[in-house]
């Protein structure tokens, strides 16, 4: 059986919205055909029954709970010229957790994924520097963040 990486900002459980639901039933979807390990950096940190729920599909999953998801950029403008400054979109600092890095590479080295499939964009920043294998890079509401930064 084919393995899949499958790296997202959001955990799925419980589905209370549109990327919890499309996350959730992607992740049904490929289960059925691939062995999934599915690593999250979420401003959820799921209790033992949400997490049963993906282990139920046969899926392998590790959560990296982070406060920082939430934070607003009016919340902290130092920060956010801060990170201006270094090149970090405030978008990918949100989801950056440094100990999900060793992990996610870990992961690949022993797991050995035929396909590494981002959810969310902003987690790209956790592939490998050397592509092996398959990328799929997905953006929910690609059109929304398009047609905003257009607008602006």
């Amino acid at each position: 059986m084919k393995k899949i990486l499958y790296l997202s900002q959001a955990y799925p459980y419980p589905a209370d919205g549109g990327g919890k639901i499309k996350t959730l039933n992607t992740l049904k979807a490929l289960s059925k055909k691939y062995k999934v390990f599915a690593v999250f950096v979420s401003e959820k940190n799921p209790n033992k029954k949400e997490i049963q729920k993906l282990e139920k599909l046969g899926i392998k999953v590790k959560v990296f709970y982070s406060n920082k998801v939430l934070e607003s950029v009016k919340d902290n403008l130092g920060n956010l010229f801060s990170k201006f400054i270094q090149g970090i979109p405030h978008y990918v600092f949100q989801y950056t957790h440094k100990a999900a890095f060793p992990y996610i590479q870990k992961v690949i080295k022993n797991f050995k994924p035929h396909a590494i499939h981002i959810d969310h964009i902003n987690m790209s920043q956790y592939l490998p520097t050397k592509k092996k294998g398959v990328w799929i890079l997905e953006q929910h509401n690609l059109e929304y963040y398009l047609m905003w930064t257009r607008f602006v």
